[in-house]
């Protein structure tokens, strides 16, 4: 027997609200030809960034401004696999720091804005 519920009715079905997320932005190659990985996308106007330690483990997010004080302290080096994550979402690929960067020491994990 179903109850008598009156006039009492579900709730309308939650439609998700259109994302609107920027999309992220395609690196453009330096004047000397170098440019950063496309999957990478625009890697000066991501926040947080993952990396890969010692142990062969990700670890992250963490803000721009962390990660380049670790990078200045010695933490990282050139050759330390880092990925930049637009949203904090957990990257599918890391790549090496001097994969990302021309010249890792004056421009590793600096913001447009710090430049």
């Amino acid at each position: 027997a179903i109850a008598d519920l009156g006039n009492w009715r579900l709730p309308p079905p939650k439609v998700p609200k259109e994302d609107k997320r920027k999309t992220p932005i395609t690196p453009v190659p330096t004047e000397s030809g170098f440019c950063p990985p496309a999957e990478a996308g625009s890697i000066t106007k991501k926040g947080l960034w993952f990396y890969i330690d010692l142990q062969g483990n990700l670890q992250g997010p963490f803000e721009t401004a962390k990660m380049r004080a670790w990078f200045e302290a010695g933490f990282f080096n050139a050759d330390t696999k880092a990925a930049p994550s637009f949203y904090g979402e957990r990257p599918k690929k890391t790549w090496k720091v001097s994969e990302l960067y021309e010249h890792p020491q004056k421009e590793a994990f600096v913001m447009d804005n710090e430049t």
